[in-house]
Protein backbone atom coordinates (compact mmCIF):
# COMPACT_ATOMS: atom_id res chain seq x y z
CA UNK A 1 0.00 0.00 0.00
CA UNK A 2 0.82 3.10 -0.82
CA UNK A 3 -0.42 4.62 2.18
CA UNK A 4 -0.05 2.96 5.88
CA UNK A 5 -4.37 2.92 7.00
CA UNK A 6 -7.64 4.14 5.53
CA UNK A 7 -7.91 7.47 6.77
CA UNK A 8 -7.61 10.78 4.83
CA UNK A 9 -4.55 11.79 6.83
CA UNK A 10 -2.70 8.09 7.40
CA UNK A 11 0.60 7.69 5.96
CA UNK A 12 3.25 9.62 4.56
CA UNK A 13 2.06 11.31 1.08
CA UNK A 14 -0.80 12.57 3.54
CA UNK A 15 1.03 13.90 5.93
CA UNK A 16 3.48 15.27 3.45
CA UNK A 17 0.79 16.94 1.58
CA UNK A 18 -1.69 18.38 4.66
CA UNK A 19 1.54 19.26 6.73
CA UNK A 20 2.97 21.39 3.64
CA UNK A 21 0.05 23.03 3.80
CA UNK A 22 -0.60 23.89 7.32
CA UNK A 23 3.43 25.05 7.80
CA UNK A 24 2.29 27.75 5.70
CA UNK A 25 -1.19 28.90 7.49
CA UNK A 26 1.09 28.84 10.79
CA UNK A 27 3.42 30.89 9.07
CA UNK A 28 0.71 33.32 8.55
CA UNK A 29 0.01 32.50 4.62
CA UNK A 30 -3.50 33.43 3.48
CA UNK A 31 -5.50 30.13 1.64
CA UNK A 32 -5.05 32.20 -1.66
CA UNK A 33 -1.52 32.90 -1.20
CA UNK A 34 -1.14 28.98 0.01
CA UNK A 35 -3.02 27.58 -2.95
CA UNK A 36 -0.73 29.49 -5.46
CA UNK A 37 2.44 27.97 -3.90
CA UNK A 38 0.67 24.76 -3.40
CA UNK A 39 -1.77 23.91 -6.29
CA UNK A 40 -2.59 20.22 -6.87
CA UNK A 41 -0.23 18.06 -8.35
CA UNK A 42 0.07 18.00 -11.99
CA UNK A 43 -1.19 15.29 -14.08
CA UNK A 44 0.97 12.47 -14.31
CA UNK A 45 2.91 13.51 -11.09
CA UNK A 46 1.45 10.39 -9.37
CA UNK A 47 -0.16 7.51 -10.15
CA UNK A 48 -3.99 7.16 -9.19
CA UNK A 49 -3.98 5.82 -5.69
CA UNK A 50 -1.27 8.66 -4.58
CA UNK A 51 -3.33 11.00 -6.54
CA UNK A 52 -6.60 10.07 -4.71
CA UNK A 53 -4.31 10.37 -0.85
CA UNK A 54 -2.99 13.87 -2.13
CA UNK A 55 -5.90 15.34 -3.26
CA UNK A 56 -8.38 14.41 -0.10
CA UNK A 57 -5.27 15.79 2.27
CA UNK A 58 -5.42 18.75 0.27
CA UNK A 59 -9.17 19.17 0.13
CA UNK A 60 -9.47 17.91 4.15
CA UNK A 61 -6.44 21.05 5.03
CA UNK A 62 -8.24 23.43 2.94
CA UNK A 63 -11.26 22.87 4.81
CA UNK A 64 -10.24 23.05 8.18
CA UNK A 65 -8.38 26.37 7.55
CA UNK A 66 -12.00 27.61 6.48
CA UNK A 67 -11.72 27.93 2.49
CA UNK A 68 -13.23 25.30 -0.05
CA UNK A 69 -13.81 26.29 -3.25
CA UNK A 70 -15.90 24.51 -6.63
CA UNK A 71 -12.50 23.24 -7.83
CA UNK A 72 -10.99 21.34 -4.71
CA UNK A 73 -14.99 19.63 -4.43
CA UNK A 74 -15.29 19.21 -8.05
CA UNK A 75 -11.76 17.11 -7.60
CA UNK A 76 -12.51 15.35 -5.08
CA UNK A 77 -15.72 14.15 -6.35
CA UNK A 78 -14.01 13.16 -9.45
CA UNK A 79 -11.33 10.90 -7.21
CA UNK A 80 -14.00 9.52 -5.28
CA UNK A 81 -16.21 8.41 -8.03
CA UNK A 82 -13.16 6.89 -9.86
CA UNK A 83 -12.89 5.16 -6.15
CA UNK A 84 -8.95 3.89 -7.41
CA UNK A 85 -8.43 3.46 -2.97
CA UNK A 86 -11.52 2.01 -2.33
CA UNK A 87 -10.80 -0.39 -4.97
CA UNK A 88 -6.88 -1.46 -4.12
CA UNK A 89 -8.29 -1.76 -0.42
CA UNK A 90 -11.18 -4.25 -1.11
CA UNK A 91 -8.54 -5.94 -3.14
CA UNK A 92 -5.53 -5.85 -0.89
CA UNK A 93 -7.10 -5.62 2.53
CA UNK A 94 -10.51 -7.15 2.19
CA UNK A 95 -13.90 -6.06 1.91
CA UNK A 96 -13.82 -4.35 5.09
CA UNK A 97 -11.00 -2.48 4.74
CA UNK A 98 -12.30 -1.21 1.10
CA UNK A 99 -15.75 -0.51 3.48
CA UNK A 100 -13.55 1.46 5.82
CA UNK A 101 -11.92 3.92 3.25
CA UNK A 102 -15.30 4.78 1.62
CA UNK A 103 -16.36 5.41 4.93
CA UNK A 104 -13.69 7.79 5.62
CA UNK A 105 -14.33 9.50 1.86
CA UNK A 106 -17.77 10.00 2.71
CA UNK A 107 -17.29 11.55 5.93
CA UNK A 108 -15.06 14.18 4.23
CA UNK A 109 -17.69 14.48 1.60
CA UNK A 110 -20.25 15.79 3.89
CA UNK A 111 -17.12 17.72 5.53
CA UNK A 112 -15.86 19.86 2.44
CA UNK A 113 -19.55 20.46 1.01
CA UNK A 114 -20.63 22.82 4.62
CA UNK A 115 -18.75 25.16 5.85
CA UNK A 116 -16.68 24.35 8.71
CA UNK A 117 -18.66 25.77 11.92
CA UNK A 118 -14.84 25.72 14.10
CA UNK A 119 -11.58 26.98 11.63
CA UNK A 120 -8.36 25.78 13.11
CA UNK A 121 -6.37 28.70 14.78
CA UNK A 122 -2.83 28.90 13.55
CA UNK A 123 -0.24 27.25 15.70
CA UNK A 124 2.68 28.61 17.23
CA UNK A 125 5.49 26.81 17.62
CA UNK A 126 8.56 27.43 20.34
CA UNK A 127 11.97 27.18 17.96
CA UNK A 128 14.96 26.09 19.44
CA UNK A 129 17.09 29.45 18.89
CA UNK A 130 20.31 28.80 20.67
CA UNK A 131 21.88 25.92 19.85
CA UNK A 132 24.37 23.34 22.17
CA UNK A 133 26.67 23.35 19.36
CA UNK A 134 26.99 24.10 15.74
CA UNK A 135 27.52 22.23 12.88
CA UNK A 136 30.98 20.99 11.71
CA UNK A 137 31.78 20.66 15.37
CA UNK A 138 33.78 17.97 15.99
CA UNK A 139 32.80 16.19 19.58
CA UNK A 140 34.69 13.62 21.83
CA UNK A 141 33.74 11.70 24.75
CA UNK A 142 34.77 9.09 26.85
CA UNK A 143 33.56 5.96 28.42
CA UNK A 144 34.33 4.85 32.31
CA UNK A 145 36.22 2.71 31.22
CA UNK A 146 38.68 5.38 29.61
CA UNK A 147 37.84 4.87 25.64
CA UNK A 148 37.53 8.03 23.72
CA UNK A 149 35.12 8.33 20.60
CA UNK A 150 35.00 11.11 18.43
CA UNK A 151 31.57 12.56 16.35
CA UNK A 152 30.98 15.39 13.84
CA UNK A 153 27.81 17.27 13.79
CA UNK A 154 26.79 17.03 10.41
CA UNK A 155 23.15 19.00 10.83
CA UNK A 156 21.09 20.20 13.57
CA UNK A 157 17.13 19.37 12.03
CA UNK A 158 14.45 22.11 12.65
CA UNK A 159 10.76 21.42 11.85
CA UNK A 160 8.09 23.43 14.17
CA UNK A 161 8.73 22.63 17.60
CA UNK A 162 11.39 19.85 16.82
CA UNK A 163 15.30 20.38 16.75
CA UNK A 164 17.38 17.18 16.55
CA UNK A 165 21.36 16.95 16.27
CA UNK A 166 22.40 14.92 13.25
CA UNK A 167 25.79 13.56 14.40
CA UNK A 168 28.21 11.25 11.55
CA UNK A 169 30.11 8.61 13.30
CA UNK A 170 33.82 8.04 13.57
CA UNK A 171 35.84 4.91 14.02
CA UNK A 172 38.33 6.63 16.35
CA UNK A 173 38.06 4.81 19.58
CA UNK A 174 41.43 5.17 22.20
CA UNK A 175 42.52 5.71 25.68
CA UNK A 176 43.80 8.77 25.07
CA UNK A 177 41.56 12.20 23.62
CA UNK A 178 42.26 12.95 19.99
CA UNK A 179 43.26 15.85 18.25
CA UNK A 180 41.67 17.81 15.50
CA UNK A 181 43.82 16.31 12.88
CA UNK A 182 43.53 12.69 14.12
CA UNK A 183 39.96 13.06 13.46
CA UNK A 184 40.66 14.07 10.12
CA UNK A 185 42.60 11.33 9.52
CA UNK A 186 39.48 8.71 10.44
CA UNK A 187 37.06 6.51 8.79
CA UNK A 188 33.19 7.44 8.84
CA UNK A 189 30.16 5.06 8.59
CA UNK A 190 28.11 4.71 5.97
CA UNK A 191 27.07 2.10 3.16
CA UNK A 192 27.36 2.94 -0.84
CA UNK A 193 24.05 3.33 -2.66
CA UNK A 194 23.48 3.81 -6.35
CA UNK A 195 23.65 7.63 -8.02
CA UNK A 196 20.40 9.16 -8.93
CA UNK A 197 22.39 10.05 -12.24
CA UNK A 198 23.55 6.50 -12.81
CA UNK A 199 20.03 4.70 -12.33
CA UNK A 200 18.54 6.98 -14.41
CA UNK A 201 20.93 6.38 -17.75
CA UNK A 202 20.23 3.02 -16.87
CA UNK A 203 16.91 3.05 -17.28
CA UNK A 204 16.90 4.89 -20.14
CA UNK A 205 19.74 2.64 -21.87
CA UNK A 206 17.33 -0.62 -21.49
CA UNK A 207 14.00 0.99 -21.76
CA UNK A 208 15.70 2.62 -25.30
CA UNK A 209 13.64 1.61 -28.60
CA UNK A 210 16.38 -0.87 -30.19
CA UNK A 211 16.08 -2.86 -26.90
CA UNK A 212 12.29 -3.14 -26.21
CA UNK A 213 12.52 -4.27 -29.92
CA UNK A 214 14.93 -7.11 -29.23
CA UNK A 215 13.53 -8.61 -26.22
CA UNK A 216 10.64 -11.00 -26.37
CA UNK A 217 8.71 -10.39 -23.50
CA UNK A 218 8.88 -7.14 -20.49
CA UNK A 219 10.35 -9.87 -18.07
CA UNK A 220 13.53 -10.69 -20.06
CA UNK A 221 13.93 -6.85 -19.82
CA UNK A 222 13.41 -6.39 -15.89
CA UNK A 223 16.30 -9.01 -15.45
CA UNK A 224 18.51 -7.63 -17.91
CA UNK A 225 18.09 -4.27 -15.95
CA UNK A 226 18.89 -6.48 -12.99
CA UNK A 227 21.84 -7.39 -13.88
CA UNK A 228 22.77 -4.57 -15.31
CA UNK A 229 22.56 -3.00 -11.95
CA UNK A 230 23.94 -5.66 -9.74
CA UNK A 231 27.40 -5.28 -12.31
CA UNK A 232 27.64 -1.92 -11.31
CA UNK A 233 26.83 -2.10 -7.62
CA UNK A 234 30.05 -1.61 -5.97
CA UNK A 235 31.79 0.46 -8.57
CA UNK A 236 33.15 3.77 -6.57
CA UNK A 237 32.30 5.95 -9.64
CA UNK A 238 28.71 4.72 -10.11
CA UNK A 239 27.47 4.77 -6.23
CA UNK A 240 27.65 7.31 -3.96
CA UNK A 241 28.05 7.42 0.27
CA UNK A 242 24.84 7.47 2.57
CA UNK A 243 26.00 8.53 6.14
CA UNK A 244 25.17 6.73 9.11
CA UNK A 245 23.94 9.12 11.85
CA UNK A 246 23.09 9.33 15.37
CA UNK A 247 20.24 11.63 16.30
CA UNK A 248 19.73 13.58 19.56
CA UNK A 249 16.76 16.07 20.03
CA UNK A 250 17.79 18.98 21.14
CA UNK A 251 15.60 18.34 24.98
CA UNK A 252 17.65 15.29 25.58
CA UNK A 253 20.49 16.74 24.58
CA UNK A 254 20.35 19.46 27.04
CA UNK A 255 20.59 16.48 29.46
CA UNK A 256 24.13 15.42 28.59
CA UNK A 257 26.09 18.08 26.70
CA UNK A 258 28.28 18.31 29.00
CA UNK A 259 29.46 15.08 28.78
CA UNK A 260 31.34 16.14 25.70
CA UNK A 261 34.36 18.11 24.25
CA UNK A 262 34.70 20.42 21.44
CA UNK A 263 37.96 20.26 19.75
CA UNK A 264 37.22 21.83 16.44
CA UNK A 265 35.59 21.49 13.36
CA UNK A 266 35.74 19.68 10.36
CA UNK A 267 33.42 19.50 7.33
CA UNK A 268 31.74 17.83 4.56
CA UNK A 269 31.23 18.67 1.08
CA UNK A 270 28.07 19.32 0.46
CA UNK A 271 27.56 17.40 -2.82
CA UNK A 272 29.03 14.38 -0.76
CA UNK A 273 26.67 14.69 2.39
CA UNK A 274 24.14 12.20 1.76
CA UNK A 275 22.32 10.77 4.99
CA UNK A 276 21.54 6.95 5.67
CA UNK A 277 20.03 5.20 8.38
CA UNK A 278 19.61 7.03 11.69
CA UNK A 279 20.08 5.67 15.50
CA UNK A 280 18.11 8.11 17.64
CA UNK A 281 19.51 8.30 21.36
CA UNK A 282 18.27 10.07 24.29
CA UNK A 283 20.49 9.32 26.83
CA UNK A 284 24.55 9.38 27.21
CA UNK A 285 24.32 5.68 28.37
CA UNK A 286 22.68 4.42 25.33
CA UNK A 287 25.18 6.68 23.10
CA UNK A 288 28.05 4.73 25.45
CA UNK A 289 26.52 1.36 24.60
CA UNK A 290 26.17 2.27 21.21
CA UNK A 291 29.99 2.87 20.97
CA UNK A 292 31.06 -0.01 22.88
CA UNK A 293 29.10 -2.64 20.62
CA UNK A 294 29.48 -1.08 17.23
CA UNK A 295 31.48 -3.31 15.66
CA UNK A 296 28.90 -6.20 16.47
CA UNK A 297 25.74 -3.80 15.84
CA UNK A 298 27.47 -3.06 12.36
CA UNK A 299 28.06 -7.34 11.61
CA UNK A 300 24.82 -7.88 12.96
CA UNK A 301 23.43 -5.52 10.22
CA UNK A 302 25.18 -6.88 7.57
CA UNK A 303 24.08 -9.83 8.22
CA UNK A 304 20.55 -9.72 8.17
CA UNK A 305 18.71 -11.19 5.80
CA UNK A 306 16.71 -8.48 3.45
CA UNK A 307 15.56 -8.90 -0.09
CA UNK A 308 18.07 -7.76 -2.46
CA UNK A 309 17.09 -4.65 -3.16
CA UNK A 310 16.93 -3.67 0.48
CA UNK A 311 20.09 -4.46 1.51
CA UNK A 312 23.09 -1.95 1.86
CA UNK A 313 26.48 -3.01 3.48
CA UNK A 314 27.72 -1.00 6.31
CA UNK A 315 31.09 0.22 6.35
CA UNK A 316 33.83 2.35 6.76
CA UNK A 317 34.91 5.50 4.76
CA UNK A 318 37.92 7.15 4.69
CA UNK A 319 36.59 10.84 5.76
CA UNK A 320 39.02 13.10 4.07
CA UNK A 321 37.95 11.65 0.93
CA UNK A 322 34.29 13.05 1.88
CA UNK A 323 35.52 16.70 3.49
CA UNK A 324 35.41 19.47 1.20
CA UNK A 325 38.40 21.95 0.12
Amino acid sequence: MATDGVKIIDGDIAFDTYNGIMDLYDSGGTAESIREQVPFPPEGYADDFDYEVMVTAYAQAFWEIGFINDDIIAEVKRVIEAGTCVKSWTEEGGAKAGKARQKELDKLWGKINSPNPKIRKRKKYKKVTEFLFEVNDVLTFCSSEGNHFALILLDIYRNRNMCDYRFAITDYRDNQPPAIEQIRKCKILGHKFMSEDFITDAMIGMFNETALNNLNDFADMMKDMEKTLQDKTGKESDCQIGLNLIEISHKDLKTFYDKFGTIGKLGIDESKKHFGGSKYISDFETLLNHFDNLEHLIEESNNRQLPADLKVTEEWFDLEGLMGS
